[in-house]
């Protein structure tokens, strides 16, 4: 529902001068108090957050005050380019011919009159320079845009307005509300606006194409040099190994800042770059299999000048003859050597000869999965209580037999600490999926097909189905006797600009170990790996902007998102890994209110949160301010 929301100048006081931390909810939340984390700024107008003290015993708690919704959208011509009746009657507007793929849209000051339905695809907010009242149109700055993220598809009315941009409430990503660009957090395309118009006291549109409603934007110019499809020499060219997300930012990044030479793309899977992260958030199918591609190969060959070379794996590296080597693979990357190899070794489990065994890593991987589930109703069983474990599970339970998780550890979701694992396997647990903790896996039993498997607690459980979800380890083989460096896990070593010890290699992604600065303030910089689809993306952007020799270092925030069935726990943080004094819970995923503070040095460090209050992407835009708040804050 597209709607127009009012806030006083005052409410721009918890985040700054001109600046807007806002909770947008949906048309019935409107007039309800929703939680919310304000803010105070200090003697020298930074940025804190303020909790307000209640008097119940959960303590602090949160709360946003929503203003009145006096603006509605409403379209001023139909389809055929006729003004509608009703708004003849209400308004003496000029006569607008339209086109019939273009269509006019109205701000009526008047609740009762009702958006009609479906609800255009945009929305609009208004931001006023005084602390009046809406009484008028005087004064005000209006902003129109596109209403979803295109990353996600999730309205962004449901997200967080903070000064120029507005952030995604399911990703975080931050869009500017003048301009549409995507300016931080997951995604490749940008938003559109639309301009404003203003005839006495009444606001509108004029022209939108209804193509640009629903489509997404792809910022231009996109600058390269043409690469003949004749097969010739190609000279000097950037070389990007791996079609992952990391790779593809760095291309489009690389060609928005200006470079125009050639750019080489090999990777070892036979399918265009693709969607990674959603392998474990819908299952695939013939009618969605294309949602999945990044982008075309029209859009990669055509747009951006890249030449690739799929179904390719790089077999060596000779940085000082500046050579790699490469081998052709006629299977599919999902049947070869992936990527990244699993922590597992099912030879030593015997069950390599098995079927009905996957890792939901690849695209083939998610087509094989989605076939069996199909066929007949599987007892699935899934190695692993991690993030993906969790999540698979909620993706595949409404179509398996029974879903079954076993962990190796003793709590699940062990980055987020015992007390917010047991609060998501509670949830978990009340949809109807089986949760087993302590299970080290000994066997997995069968006859060609995987039927059982062995648990060192002499536990042995039924399964159709194995989806192995426990981490991944870096494919970093090809790199012996190249002098580029890895520590002792695989992870290739890299600094704050993505440069590996050899000039003019870089690395980024989830094979690279990188220093991350904060830890509260208390020890120096540390050195982590966070195979995380906003991590690659961020540091794929940084390894552009070195090699065209820019030292802009935008603030890195690790934020990862995870859907537990109808939830979306989301998770910011300015170092995942590093050891907190104190976690504080606040309401539940069955309430869709939780919230939990991370601690250390009586900071918050970390903030999961699920609900509309948004409150973990709110800590998110403090954080990237580098601001702190304090437990008693």
């Amino acid at each position: 529902m597209a709607h127009g929301l009012s806030f006083n100048e005052k409410d721009s006081k918890y985040f700054g001068e001109n600046d807007f931390n806002v909770n947008f909810g949906s048309e019935n939340n409107l007039n309800k108090e929703e939680e919310e984390i304000g803010n105070k700024q200090n003697k020298e107008g930074n940025l804190k957050l303020k909790l307000e003290e209640e008097d119940d015993e959960a303590g602090n708690e949160f709360k946003t005050r929503l203003g009145e919704n006096p603006y509605l959208v409403k379209p001023l011509y139909d389809s055929e380019g006729k003004m509608e009746e009703q708004n003849e009657k209400i308004f003496d507007l000029p006569d607008r011919s339209s086109k019939k793929d273009k269509i006019n849209y109205l701000i009526i000051p008047d609740k009762e009159i009702q958006p009609p339905s479906p609800s255009p695809n945009f929305w609009l907010q208004q931001r006023l320079n005084s602390e009046e009242p809406l009484k008028s149109f005087a004064g005000s700055e209006f902003f129109a845009l596109q209403s979803k993220c295109p990353n996600c598809k999730t309205p962004l009315i449901n997200g967080v307005l903070c000064k120029s941009h507005i952030r995604c409430s399911i990703h975080g990503s931050a869009y500017n509300i003048r301009t549409g660009v995507l300016e931080d957090g997951v995604g490749l395309d940008s938003i559109w606006t639309f301009k404003i118009h203003v005839i006495g006291s009444a606001l509108f549109t004029e022209s939108i194409s209804l193509e640009k409603l629903t489509s997404t934007r792809t910022v231009s110019p996109l600058n390269y040099s043409r690469i003949s499809s004749e097969k010739t020499l190609i000279t000097n060219p950037i070389i990007v190994v791996g079609g992952g997300i990391a790779g593809i930012t760095c291309i489009e990044t690389l060609r928005h800042l200006g470079y125009s030479g050639h750019i080489l793309m090999i990777s070892r899977e036979n399918d265009l770059p693709y969607d990674r992260k959603s392998l474990s958030k819908r299952l695939f199918n013939d009618d969605n299999s294309h949602s999945f591609t990044l982008r075309s190969r029209d859009f990669l060959e055509k747009r951006l000048g890249v030449h690739l070379l799929l179904g390719h794996s790089v077999r060596n590296v000779r940085p000082e003859e500046k050579r790699i080597f490469v081998e052709y693979k006629q299977k599919n990357g999902g049947g070869g050597e992936p990527t990244l190899v699993r922590a597992l070794e099912y030879e030593e489990l015997g069950a390599d000869y098995l079927e009905g065994i996957t890792h939901l890593r690849t695209l083939n991987d998610a087509q094989q999965l989605s076939i069996e589930l199909n066929e007949s109703a599987k007892n699935v069983a899934i190695i692993g209580s991690g993030f993906l474990g969790f999540e698979i599970s909620s993706l595949i339970y409404p179509i398996a037999r029974s879903v079954s998780i076993y962990g190796k550890a003793s709590t699940p979701l062990t980055l987020l600490g015992s007390e917010v694992g047991n609060e998501i396997r509670k949830f978990i647990r009340e949809q109807g999926v089986i949760i087993r903790q302590d299970s080290v896996l000994r066997s997995i039993g069968g006859f060609d097909r995987v039927e059982d498997l062995k648990f060192r607690d002499g536990l042995t459980a039924i399964a159709d189905t194995v989806i192995v979800a426990i981490g991944i380890m870096p494919s970093t083989s090809i790199l012996m006797g190249s002098g580029i460096r890895t520590n002792a896990e695989g992870y290739i070593l890299v600094d704050e600009a993505m440069r590996t010890n050899i000039p003019n290699i870089y690395a980024c992604g989830d094979c690279v170990n990188f220093p991350i600065s904060f830890n509260s303030g208390q020890v120096g910089e540390r050195r982590i790996n966070l195979p995380h689809w906003q991590v690659a993306q961020y540091q794929g952007k940084i390894a552009a902007y070195t090699i065209m020799g820019i030292s802009a270092r935008p603030r890195l925030v690790p934020f990862l998102w995870i859907r537990l069935f109808d939830r979306h726990l989301t998770f910011s943080s300015l170092d995942p890994t590093i050891p907190v004094d104190e976690r504080i819970l606040r309401g539940s995923l069955a309430n869709n209110d939780f919230v939990a503070y991370f601690l250390k040095s009586d900071r918050v460090v970390g903030v999961a949160s699920c609900g509309p209050a948004n409150v973990a992407i709110q800590f998110m835009e403090i954080f990237k301010r580098d601001k702190f708040v304090t437990k008693a804050e």
